[in-house]
């Protein structure tokens, strides 16, 4: 496993659970593979623009990453592209912030063709400017010349940026298509008059297994949904036709919540906000083990 430390900073005067948020992170960092090695964190009342971290506290952090031999930087915060690329030249390893944590597990774990789509998406839109900045600012591709004579710098950032929104655009179309074959789907469904149930709630709560133990009663287990026991195991939405006695109903087995949910995976969420949205009824799944349950009931 990857040896990775988690970084945090803590704004004074914030209304956020702090140690909670780092909490869901450091689960987060596990359910993609990672080792947390070491946490490490700073209170202010704002982050320094150009590192995050104060100077002192970036020193303890060099200082942390060489004894622990960690190979990542994961921060809770949202980074800028500047500020990572710095800490990145002073630790001497890769730093990430959340949104690209969500990303690289969205990535492992996409199975269907509309979640494989969407989180490549997703991360192209997410990339973009950071590869934009790098073929900017790197020696030997400097922006330069006159409004009619533009350095390679802008030339390359010119490509990069054009193969991009190709790619976004093929990408949008395909989903486009998926979205238009599930609401045919959905229309079908509608005819049938059927009541629509939808499992809602944080991820991990067990809304897969409360779905497959409700087919194993209707003795529909072939019709079994995938359950692990993991942030984020399932990224697709799946529907299945239950009867309990004498009542029958279409039930959603959607993907689970965390907090501050990033804006570029709002689209990879769409199926799941679809079917709360057109339910009849909504459960809120609920694991009252949980110590956090009721932080989770509202992120939800």
């Amino acid at each position: 496993m990857k040896k990775v430390i988690l970084a945090g900073m803590e704004k004074k005067n914030a209304n956020d659970d702090f140690v909670y948020a780092m909490k869901e992170t450091q689960n987060l960092c596990e359910a993609c593979g990672y080792d947390v090695v070491a946490t490490i964190s700073q209170k202010s009342y704002s982050a320094d623009p150009k590192t995050a971290f104060r100077k002192g506290k970036v020193d303890e952090l060099a200082a942390l990453v060489k004894d622990t031999e960690a190979e990542l930087v994961i921060f809770h915060n949202g980074l800028s592209i500047q500020t990572a690329q710095r800490l990145s030249s002073i630790l001497g390893v890769n730093v990430i912030d959340r949104t690209a944590l969500i990303l690289d597990i969205f990535s492992k774990r996409a199975r269907s063709k509309q979640a494989k789509l969407q989180t490549e998406l997703a991360r192209l839109q997410y990339d973009l400017p950071q590869l934009l900045m790098d073929n900017q600012d790197s020696s030997g591709h400097e922006r330069g010349g006159s409004a009619l004579n533009r350095g390679a710098g802008e030339m390359r950032s010119q490509v990069i940026e054009r193969r991009y929104a190709k790619r976004m655009n093929e990408l949008k179309k395909e989903l486009s298509k998926i979205k238009e074959q599930h609401y045919r789907d959905e229309r079908r469904r509608t005819k049938t008059l059927m009541k629509r149930v939808g499992l809602v709630g944080y991820t991990n709560a067990g809304k897969s297994s409360l779905m497959n133990l409700l087919l194993e009663d209707a003795n529909a287990v072939d019709k079994e949904v995938y359950s692990e026991d993991m942030l984020f195991a399932t990224l697709d939405t799946s529907v299945r036709n239950i009867r309990i006695s004498s009542y029958r109903f279409l039930l959603y087995d959607t993907v689970g919540f965390v907090s501050n949910l990033p804006h570029t995976l709002i689209e990879a969420f769409q199926s799941t906000l679809d079917a709360a949205r057109d339910a009849d009824l909504l459960l809120h799944i609920i694991d009252i083990s949980d110590k956090d349950y009721e932080a989770k009931i509202q992120i939800t």
